[in-house]
């Protein structure tokens, strides 16, 4: 990175032109890295820092004195930023593609081109009438994409998507020869359409959810149901000798009972626990507080996990679902549930071991010293772990169109 810089608020404006850039407080920065950050602020590129100031790395001869002074300089410079209405610069729609040779030279290092089809990283418009597919990136899933409008030589496609989601985006007129497509596509749909599906016996159907404005679908008096857990949490703790290198982790079990999710270090029996956790809930199905309208065929539902911090796995009556976008913890569990009864679901999630390795930072030595973060006074603070909810199951109606 450094011969990167930033002008007219872009980053390496010759290719790959980035807009902004996010830096988490769960990060580390060296000073040089906190003074080019400030470099590339004042050259107008928006920088955010997420959650709070980002940690320090210790290189060279540098203090966490020094690191401090560097840091408040930066944030003096992004408050500054954000008050000539940098922020805005997020806002905006940044790039747009043709089909024509000239375009794609401009957006050269958005591009990457397949054999038989075209991706694009960024962008809002696309002047290609081709086949629309959306590439999930976390099964390798491709399915048709079936809400989109052509307008004036331009493709919309309207997309929700949770803070830091990705979407990949494939257009191509060859797809449609390995991929169930129908023939038309949905232009727009109401907010309380959660999805629209399609195959080649069903057609295109829409998943409906609760709204009080549109009548020809209700559900119940709630659009969402929420869930109160158990979580069972598999402890890892050092062993009383921590020289002994031959126990990977002391391991118990204890259970608690959850009214609502918060993060393990706020609950007063898990603040400086790490290791795996087991939430555990039921609930009935059909709701039975719901009313379907007659000549509505079919119900289903979502599982809507909330704010996912490393991973997770879910297990809906025994059966695991396939592996979620994280950023966007939701899924369709209509195949899983069971009519008439108790459905079980199961939400597995791991920890980092910060939380745990906090508390006995100063016991521990690396090359017979103790660790950097506990000689430096840097606080060491707790790290978000496990579920931050809410959880919910989300009903919907399955209307054909």
């Amino acid at each position: 990175m450094d011969a990167a810089y930033a002008a007219d608020g872009t980053l390496a404006p010759e290719g790959p032109a980035w807009q902004a850039l996010l830096v988490e407080s769960s990060q580390n920065l060296t000073i040089d890295a906190a003074k080019k950050l400030k470099t590339w602020a004042e050259a107008g590129l928006p920088v955010i820092l997420s959650g709070g100031m980002p940690g320090f790395y210790p290189f060279a001869n540098g203090t966490i004195g020094d690191y401090t002074r560097e840091l408040s300089s930066l944030s003096d410079s992004l408050t500054g930023q954000y008050h000539r209405g940098r922020s805005a610069a997020l806002c905006r729609p940044h790039r747009s593609s043709s089909g024509g040779e000239d375009e794609r030279k401009v957006v050269h290092n958005m591009v990457r081109s397949g054999r038989r089809q075209l991706y694009l990283g960024v962008f809002i418009g696309c002047y290609l009438r081709n086949a629309v597919l959306l590439q999930r990136a976390w099964t390798g899933e491709r399915t048709p994409v079936l809400v989109y409008m052509h307008d004036d030589g331009m493709t919309a496609i309207p997309l929700r998507l949770a803070g830091n989601q990705t979407a990949i985006i494939a257009f191509s007129d060859k797809l449609q020869e390995e991929l169930p497509t129908p023939r038309r596509h949905v232009l727009s749909i109401p907010s309380n359409v959660l999805d629209v599906k399609y195959s080649p016996s069903a057609g295109l159907n829409l998943h409906v959810g609760w709204s009080d404005t549109i009548g020809a679908v209700c559900l119940s008096d709630d659009e969402k149901i929420p869930l109160e857990l158990d979580l069972g949490t598999q402890h890892w703790e050092a062993p009383a000798d921590l020289s002994d290198d031959q126990i990977v982790a002391v391991k118990r079990n204890t259970t608690h009972h959850l009214r609502e999710l918060a993060s393990w270090d706020k609950i007063p029996e898990l603040v400086n626990v790490s290791g795996v956790g087991y939430y555990n809930t039921t609930f009935s199905w059909p709701p039975t507080n719901g009313r379907v309208r007659s000549g509505v065929s079919t119900l289903g539902a979502y599982l809507n996990v909330g704010r996912v911090t490393h991973a997770l796995k879910i297990i809906i009556n025994g059966q695991q679902l396939p592996p979620v976008d994280f950023f966007k913890a939701e899924a369709d569990i209509t195949p899983y549930l069971q009519n008439g009864e108790a459905n079980e679901v199961m939400v597995v999630v791991p920890t980092t071991m910060w939380n745990y390795l906090r508390g006995i930072l100063p016991d521990l030595r690396a090359a017979g010293s103790t660790p950097f973060p506990a000689l430096s006074g840097v606080p060491l603070l707790p790290m978000d772990a496990g579920l931050l909810g809410p959880v919910t199951v989300v009903p919907y109606e399955n209307m054909k169109v």
